[in-house]
């Protein structure tokens, strides 16, 4: 549906921004918080907090050990052992320490350890320790202090106020300008050495001194095990990795065509297709492949992307140009690892505001398509998935659907002016213009306007005939499209309430 697409980029643009906010991928201004979730951040490596999360059992478990070493409670026959362990009594200190928190690892050799660690329903995940923490981290206090944050925030406000006033390259000179400014060992805001708000600033700074490097994929290319298929549970992860990088991948692929399309008038048409669109899946799912067989994730399009469009990458020249870059990049990973994601947050920032705007195609006055794409929008960032965001919006969008097709079918002995073919055309008006056949639509369905005109955008209706040049004309435009837009839901409105237009 033509809401759902104009929605999933508006969508990605709030997932953009949403990472790039972030402490792992951005400049740190959101970060956990255990009762709200997000809380506002920035604050000094003296104050951050990491979460350990741990299921109920393994925090059992945990609190069962140290009581037992608090109080030094040595008699089985004194102690309720957590659930869901229901076997004879056993000595606590020895569970503790050959099970629980085993030195060294358990010593499965140890006929007691292979009988009551494994076999009587011992043990939880805490068994290996405490569990790894969080990536992300909370702030007890002293927030918006982190230097690190402040420099990727005026790295951002020097990327928008290059942007305002027209000057190419502006995300790159922003990227630049706060990266060399991270590079400097002694600055409060340096990306390396032992003062680096990050923790491994001198293993990062070790590597930086390398320059440069010989890629090496011996320990992760070509290192395939087939005999997982034989189980049942390898089938599902792969059959749900597949779907969701599909969706992923398409849904991306999508919203980028329509981001060069409002450069290059009518690069994607009505039914949103655009030049040569299959060899451009089957590219990505070699290069999905190829990723997969060299141990790294899978190598498909990014959202990411949006930002060489915006800086005005729109042919497969730049493409090239990228994959020279990357190719070069192998042997200097030691340089660009050493980016610091408070340099690359506020250009992913930037260009997440910048998607944003298809929201503006979405008829947020009709609740029918105004709710799945609200839910398409809201849930990739909240879910962090692309994927799951436009399967929320699919569903939701095909629930409502087919419960107002049923009302309308069944409502039609009570009707006026409605007829059976007519709400068969409406139900069914996102099918015909999918498949070229909107033409019926035109000529059968009381109150439809063609999407050519519902949108005076070029990028939409791929019209090139459409200049503005003069800021009377481009308010003209302005005007006509904002009547048609609500021309048509006002039709449509009037049609469901079985009115006459």
């Amino acid at each position: 549906p033509r809401n759902i697409m104009f929605a999933t980029a508006a969508g990605i643009g709030c997932f953009l921004t949403f990472i790039g906010l972030q402490q792992s991928e951005g400049i740190g201004l959101i970060v956990m918080d255990g009762a709200t979730l997000t809380t506002l951040g920035g604050c000094p490596p003296d104050e951050r907090g990491n979460a350990y999360f741990m299921r109920p059992v393994d925090a059992a478990w945990h609190d069962f050990c140290w009581d037992t070493w608090e109080w030094d409670k040595t008699d089985p026959t004194q102690i309720n052992f957590p659930p869901p362990y229901t076997g004879k009594p056993l000595d606590p200190v020895k569970v503790c320490r050959e099970c629980v928190f085993p030195p060294g690892g358990q010593n499965m050799s140890n006929p007691w350890v292979a009988q009551n660690c494994i076999s009587g329903t011992f043990l939880p995940d805490v068994r290996f320790g405490l569990p790894a923490k969080s990536a992300n981290y909370a702030c007890f206090g002293h927030q918006v202090q982190s230097p690190t944050m402040w420099l990727g925030i005026f790295g951002g406000a020097l990327m928008v106020l290059l942007a305002v006033h027209n000057i190419k390259a502006s995300i790159l000179y922003g990227i630049l300008f706060v990266t060399f400014i991270s590079w400097i060992p002694s600055s409060s805001a340096t990306y390396f050495t032992d003062k680096s708000q990050i923790p491994g600033g001198e293993e990062r700074y070790e590597y930086f001194k390398l320059g440069a490097t010989v890629p090496d994929v011996s320990k992760t290319g070509g290192k395939l095990e087939f005999s997982g298929l034989a189980k049942a549970d390898t089938w599902i992860a792969l059959i749900t990795f597949l779907y969701l990088d599909f969706l992923d991948a398409t849904s991306t692929m999508f919203t980028m065509a329509r981001l060069i399309a409002e450069k290059v008038p009518g690069f994607v048409n009505e039914k949103g297709q655009w030049p040569r669109q299959v060899h451009t899946m089957c590219i990505d799912g070699f290069g999905i492949v190829v990723g997969s067989t060299l141990g790294t994730s899978p190598l498909t399009v990014f959202a990411e992307s949006a930002v060489g469009i915006r800086e005005g990458g729109h042919t497969g020249i730049t493409s090239f140009v990228v994959a020279c870059g990357f190719g070069i990049s192998m042997f200097l990973s030691p340089i660009f690892a050493s980016i610091p994601p408070y340099a690359t947050g506020p250009a992913i920032v930037f260009v997440g505001s910048m998607m944003f705007e298809h929201g503006r195609h979405v008829e947020w006055e009709n609740t029918r398509v105004a709710v799945p794409s609200f839910l398409t929008i809201i849930c990739m960032p909240l879910t962090y998935s692309i994927a799951y965001g436009v399967i929320i919006g699919l569903c939701s969008q095909i629930f409502l659907w087919v419960v107002c097709s049923l009302i309308d079918v069944l409502t039609l002995p009570f009707g006026k002016t409605k007829t059976f073919r007519t709400v068969w055309l409406d139900s069914m008006s996102h099918f015909y213009l999918a498949f070229g056949k909107e033409q019926v639509l035109i000529d059968e369905l009381p109150g439809y306007v063609p999407s050519s005109s519902a949108h005076v955008d070029k990028s939409v209706a791929g019209d090139s005939s459409v200049t503005l040049k003069k800021p009377s004309d481009k308010a003209e435009v302005k005007e006509a499209g904002e009547f048609n837009r609500v021309s048509n839901i006002m039709m449509r409105t009037s049609y469901r309430n079985e009115h006459q237009v």
